[in-house]
């Protein structure tokens, strides 16, 4: 059926069905009448192809909050919230978002090195319950026991050169076992250290509460709190009564709305 295929055959072309033949029977139209008068038409003749629609916009929390923290032009953000406003809430939360991704990065910078030095140490306790002499021990050994001892690649490198010898390094860990240097003394990655990196992934759960303003609106409830315990009994009466006036008006602006 490849001849239902060809351009010049009509089809429906989706949604809106009149508005696109129209347009389509106007230009076959126009470009025929500049072949009929001795201009080349079907230049100019064209096929139009409806595209389908895009998926709709209304996005999940996370999603919206992803892309409105990575938005850095006008249609970056409407294509965010979907063409709605976006609330003092969404502002808030997004910059939180990009605040929460720097420290994801350098967590698991963090992370990277303490779980390399734990292989390194672990490595490091086998090469010496071998027992060996340093003459015994081959290169990559050595390079363990040196890396276990504080020293790091960029330092062994260039102190004896880019490629040290088995004999430099040899030289190198007798050296530090002669000052009695104990090992480098590093922190372990945690199970703590693991639920807050898993935390600040996660942003499905995100609050306001979550952000620099919902912190704030805590650290001034903790020392309203402490206010309120140094007060005189006096200065809590009326205090209180401010509270029940405020709690009072409020219940009158929701009766009026």
């Amino acid at each position: 059926m490849a001849c239902l295929s060809n351009k010049l055959v009509r089809r429906s072309v989706g949604g809106f069905n009149d508005k696109y033949n129209e347009i389509q029977d106007r230009n076959t139209l126009a470009c025929d009448l500049l072949s009929t008068k001795g201009f080349d038409g079907n230049a100019l003749k064209g096929t139009l192809i409806r595209k389908a629609p895009k998926a709709g916009v209304t996005r999940r929390h996370s999603e919206r909050l992803e892309l409105l923290s990575r938005a850095k032009s006008h249609g970056d953000i409407f294509f965010a919230t979907g063409g709605e406003h976006a609330t003092s809430d969404d502002a808030f939360m997004a910059i939180e978002l990009v605040d929460r991704r720097k420290k994801v990065k350098a967590l698991e910078k963090v992370k990277s090195e303490k779980l390399a030095m734990e292989d390194i140490q672990t490595k490091a306790f086998a090469i010496i319950e071998t027992e060996k002499t340093p003459e015994q021990m081959k290169k990559d050994e050595l390079k363990i026991l040196l890396l276990f001892y504080g020293w790091t690649k960029g330092t062994i490198n260039e102190k004896q050169g880019s490629i040290p010898s088995v004999r430099t390094l040899r030289q190198l860990y007798v050296k530090e076992r002669e000052l009695n240097n104990p090992p480098s003394q590093f922190e372990k990655w945690t199970e703590e250290d693991e639920a807050k990196l898993n935390w600040l992934k996660d942003i499905s759960s995100m609050t306001l509460m979550d952000t620099a303003v919902g912190r704030h609106k805590q650290n001034l409830v903790i020392e309203s709190k402490q206010m309120y315990t140094n007060m005189s009994q006096e200065e809590k009466d009326k205090f209180n009564r401010d509270l029940d006036a405020i709690d009072m008006a409020t219940v009158d602006d929701r009766a009026s709305v």
